[in-house]
């Protein structure tokens, strides 16, 4: 009986510590959620959160340029964005857009020019994205 006991509880105890815990999972991957620009600085672009249920996927009351942003979050631009977000547009102006949160860099298009220059200071989050129709 003794032996029955210590052989479930190790089971027990290895399908438990086999589990994955949801914090291993990256954070929000596959997560669709409507956006505005904040600013794009040569393939860096810094986005506005704009679901509620979705402000801790970014830095919350982020600011830039003297602008407080509910939540915003730091990604590589792809080279085609939509068209009706003007980088220059006025914040009430931009208009909000879906992106799909993935682990996959967006892909390089080689008529696509970037340089290395970073935001300072930028968001603490940074995913890679995917621009939905």
């Amino acid at each position: 009986m003794k032996k029955l006991l210590c052989m479930l509880g190790m089971a027990v105890m290895t399908i438990l510590l086999s589990c994955t815990k949801e914090e291993d999972k990256k954070s929000g991957e596959g997560t669709v959620i409507a956006v505005s620009f904040v600013d794009a600085l040569c393939g860096s672009v810094i986005l506005s959160i704009e679901d509620e249920k979705y402000y801790d996927l970014g830095e919350k009351g982020f600011v830039h340029k003297g602008v407080k942003y509910a939540s915003a979050f730091l990604t590589q631009a792809p080279c085609k964005l939509p068209s009706a977000n003007a980088f220059n547009a006025a914040t009430a102006d931009r208009k909000p857009f879906k992106v799909r949160i993935t682990d996959k860099p967006p892909v390089g298009d080689s008529g696509c020019v970037t340089c290395m220059a970073l935001f300072s200071p930028s968001p603490n989050k940074s995913y890679f994205m995917e621009v939905l129709p």
